[in-house]
């Protein structure tokens, strides 16, 4: 009878992560909808591409700040609410987006929406990390981020269209319906969340205090700030410079479609690999594949040449993606999880933060190319500190 339940339980966690992959597919599609239009969206209202580096470098500091302070109400409200707060949220402010004329407005919307993205995040995946054993959470995070990609890969193309045939307001006003529709699924879904309640007391600075006296978090936290650092120069810098380089913003659509086809191909399978061949090698490999990447762009002048090697670079990225936040998963017991998850997820922030405003610096005094060697050396950084980490 025991094991009976026992296969009953895990054939229903499996197809808690299955449902809650394909939700997160559904928000990917407004998501890379949106994003692939963002930065020529704020470059509407900032006018330069380095006032757009800046402004987006304020927000993710925001972002990197709500964290540690939406550690207490992940710790102490339900993970389903928070969820599906955050998420009705976004859909009121894609809405508000597509009827923004104003500066001050935008910047408001931006800096409310940064928040409410933070908690939608965390409390996803500490749902997530609820719903799996922790023998499966990379083969888990490989199937959500397969998913996740699959709306990477439509995302762009209608974002594209929309904006191509419409304008920005379409793409905003079409995201949120999509936005809307995914909350209506999960809220009907009835999936149930478990919440673990920690012991420790609400000390958000102590937690990250607590947090980086461990070596392995502290590199973790280091690698998946590389990660989020290499999607900055992708979906913020790079459109900048196709639509600067004379070609019509449809093509920032087809190149962002392309950037996530390797993802979809090979995240799956990495992760699960992972297991057999051990974080260390798939980190270095991966990491050390987009530095070369990297470097080689500097010396490529044709704008679709460059996007071509650049969509080259997800391989290496379909390495590392989904397999750092699995090895924070596999390192921490669900107590601490809940603890620790949100100083380990400002590890994005971070690394976007450093990188919009190094990259930000760089367009103030150079020319665009420089940004690949850049980038090129964080990435060889990564790779570094990849070789130090456990194998396992």
């Amino acid at each position: 009878m025991g094991l009976i339940v026992k296969k009953h339980r895990e054939a229903i966690v499996g197809r808690d992560v299955k449902f809650l992959s394909f939700v997160n597919f559904l928000f990917a599609l407004a998501l890379a909808s949106v994003t692939t239009i963002w930065a020529l969206y704020m470059k509407s209202f900032l006018g330069t591409d380095y006032r757009v580096g800046m402004v987006s470098s304020i927000l993710s500091a925001v972002s990197l700040i709500s964290y540690f302070f939406l550690v207490p109400l992940t710790e102490k409200y339900d993970k389903k609410k928070l969820f599906i707060f955050s998420t009705f949220f976004i859909f009121v402010f894609y809405i508000l987006f597509s009827y923004v004329n104003s500066l001050g407005f935008f910047l408001l919307c931006s800096l409310l929406i940064t928040i409410v993205y933070a908690l939608r995040a965390m409390s996803f995946g500490i749902i997530i990390k609820s719903k799996s054993k922790k023998e499966s959470v990379s083969k888990n995070e490989g199937l959500i981020f397969t998913f996740l990609n699959l709306g990477w890969i439509l995302g762009p193309l209608i974002g594209g269209f929309l904006m191509s045939r419409f304008g920005f307001n379409m793409v905003f006003f079409v995201s949120s319906f999509i936005v809307l529709f995914t909350l209506i699924l999960f809220y009907l879904s009835n999936t149930k969340v478990k919440n673990f309640n920690n012991s420790e007391k609400d000390n958000v600075f102590g937690n990250i205090l607590e947090f980086f006296k461990d070596k392995e978090r502290r590199k973790i936290y280091f690698l998946t700030s590389g990660v989020s650092n290499w999607w900055i120069f992708i979906y913020l810098f790079i459109p900048l410079y196709i639509v600067d380089r004379g070609l019509d913003v449809k093509w920032v659509g087809y190149f962002l479609l392309a950037v996530a086809v390797p993802l979809i191909i090979f995240e799956y399978w990495f992760s699960e690999i992972t297991g057999k061949y051990g974080f260390k090698k798939i980190f270095a490999l991966g990491f050390l594949f987009v530095s070369m990447i990297s470097f080689l762009g500097f010396f490529i002048n044709s704008i679709f040449l460059l996007m071509g090697i650049l969509v080259l670079a997800s391989v290496g990225m379909a390495m590392v993606e989904p397999t750092t936040e699995s090895y924070f998963l596999k390192i921490e017991n669900k107590k601490q999880m809940n603890r620790f998850y949100g100083p380990f997820s400002t590890s994005r922030d971070g690394g976007q933060f450093i990188g919009k405003v190094i990259s930000s610096l760089i367009l103030a005094f150079l020319s665009f190319k420089f940004l690949f060697i850049f980038y090129g050396l964080v990435m060889l950084l990564m790779f570094f500190v990849s070789l130090k980490i456990r194998n396992r």
